[in-house]
């Protein structure tokens, strides 16, 4: 039988603004041309970075994870006290700096999540020089290589592997070494002084990309968020669950106790972002986590999706102006 060649991809359902060079969230970006030759600067530049900071090809290398993993062992469980999750407005590599500069012994406990994609390595990166999270994250740092490193995983649907409760669609990858060696996108990249420069460890999970959707109707039980939009399919609500348990495990047997998320698939992808936040909240409540973390971070470059967070968790360390429609710290 010959090829359906007609047969939708993913990336059909991207908005087009995309791919022509406007940014999803946070300042306008440089134009496109300029982030060509900001990437091929920050390709170039790698090894060099690498060696200066002594990570060298002798030291663990990502992994990449083609199932969910299992529970976490609460026999080696650190037994943090349960922190509050704090909602924060940036760019996810300035975050990432910050926090490591304001407490400088989470170094080595640090995990950030990069909202990757599952479709084509890096989200095609190296083609369209977007915008996205992890386009950012390729701009800034030295994560490329490290998810090129499984090129041949891509779509990783054809290396997934069915957990025992069926969920399916879970994989990762974690890369416990990632530079940080230049400023955001919206400051042209440019390159950090030498003592800013700065290792962390990356767990890439992939968000489902533009689900189908409705409009939440409101209850008596419900009133927050009437007139938003959820997930129409219960299999899909179940599908982020477990790509949130597959960041939680994944941080937490490699031994991270400090976290900095990100508002999985709530760009590119549309996935509602109330939902996913509640979503998020649900499972760190799982008696499973209990203990792992002693600090959690939610990085989001949008103003929206930010205000929306920061409702989810009233307890955060950081609020929404709304008058400003920006994230501040209190």
């Amino acid at each position: 039988m010959a090829p359906n060649n007609n047969r939708p991809r993913v990336t059909n359902n991207l908005p087009a603004d995309r791919y022509q060079g406007r940014a999803s969230f946070g300042q306008e970006p440089p134009e496109k041309d300029k982030r060509v030759v900001t990437a091929e600067d920050t390709l170039a530049k790698v090894p060099e970075v690498l060696r200066a900071m002594q990570v060298t090809h002798t030291q663990p290398r990502s992994v990449f994870y083609s199932t969910q993993l299992p529970p976490l062992d609460a026999g080696i469980n650190p037994g943090h006290i349960r922190p509050n999750v704090k909602v924060l407005f940036g760019d996810t590599t300035v975050l990432a700096r910050q926090l490591l500069g304001d407490r400088p012994d989470y170094r080595g406990k640090l995990a950030v999540l990069n909202c990757a994609s599952d479709a084509e390595l890096a989200g095609r990166w190296r083609h369209r020089y977007g915008t996205t999270q992890e386009d950012a994250l390729c701009y800034s740092s030295t994560l490329w290589p490290e998810l090129n490193q499984f090129k041949d995983k891509y779509p990783w649907r054809k290396v997934l592997q069915r957990d025992a409760n069926n969920m399916g669609e879970c994989a990762g990858i974690f890369s416990p070494d990632v530079v940080i060696f230049k400023d955001e996108l919206a400051k042209d990249c440019e390159i950090l002084r030498r003592k800013d420069w700065t290792t962390i460890s990356m767990v890439s999970v992939a968000a489902l990309a533009c689900p189908p959707i409705v409009a939440v109707a409101q209850t008596s039980k419900r009133k927050e968020g009437a007139g938003e939009l959820q997930l129409k399919l219960e299999k899909d609500v179940r599908s982020i669950q477990e790509r949130w348990r597959m960041t939680l495990r994944m941080a937490g047997e490699h031994g991270k106790s400090v976290l900095l998320l990100a508002a999985l698939g709530c760009g590119v992808w549309k996935c509602p972002p109330r939902q996913v936040a509640e979503l998020l909240q649900e499972c760190l409540a799982e008696p499973e986590f209990e203990g792992w973390f002693e600090e959690i971070c939610v990085g989001i470059y949008d103003k929206e999706v930010c205000r929306t967070w920061a409702e989810v968790f009233p307890e955060t360390d950081s609020r929404v102006d709304v008058h400003q429609a920006k994230c501040v710290r209190s």
